[in-house]
């Protein structure tokens, strides 16, 4: 079974508690399957522990239909909070730095770090480049694709550059593949 830091899932509980509030984590509570809520909601959450996939993949498919109402704007600002109150925060010193080829070759022990599945591949030039993630655990119709997207150009949306662009794309496998370009 695939884990994930619990940085992300940090990143994801004080999100929803800054943009939807107490109400916001009570809905979440409400609709998370009983062994996500115990690990999420009832126990304290560890930073550095490890946490199922399944758990972080049931709350943002609850962010996306109960409180972003399937709205792309508002599940986007989610994405950036979760990110900028998790991630960004624990790898601070990359992203003090960060140009897009320094993350390009950062990438690979960053995804590592916070992930327990997959391998994340980047090919970056000077003003665009490709994320491949091997063995996504995710299904593509999954809201996770659409937000793996979305993290991974806010992200690079802190590496020095402006109006950075994506595009998934759907292959055959399991592999995640975006393409992504900045000015």
């Amino acid at each position: 079974m695939p884990h994930a830091r619990g940085t992300l899932v940090v990143g994801a509980l004080t999100a929803v508690r800054d943009i939807w509030g107490e109400a916001g984590l009570a809905a979440l509570r409400e609709h998370l399957p009983p062994d996500a809520r115990r690990a999420l909601c009832d126990e304290i959450v560890l930073p550095v522990a490890w946490y199922p996939e399944t758990h972080f993949e049931a709350c943002c498919n609850i962010v996306w239909r109960h409180l972003a109402r399937e709205q792309n704007g508002r599940f986007f600002d989610f994405v950036h909070r979760s990110i900028d109150s998790g991630w960004t925060v624990v790898h601070r010193a990359v992203m003090r730095f960060a140009t897009p080829q320094r993350l390009a070759r950062r990438a690979p022990d960053l995804w590592r770090h916070d992930h327990s599945h997959g391998e994340l591949l980047v090919d970056f030039r000077e003003t665009s480049g490709t994320v491949r993630i091997k063995g996504y655990p995710y299904p593509r119709e999954s809201i996770m694709h659409h937000g793996q997207m979305e993290a991974l150009r806010h992200i690079l949306s802190h590496a020095r550059v402006r109006d950075v662009r994506a595009k998934r794309h759907d292959e055959a496998g399991t592999d995640f593949v975006a393409t992504f370009e900045w000015t």
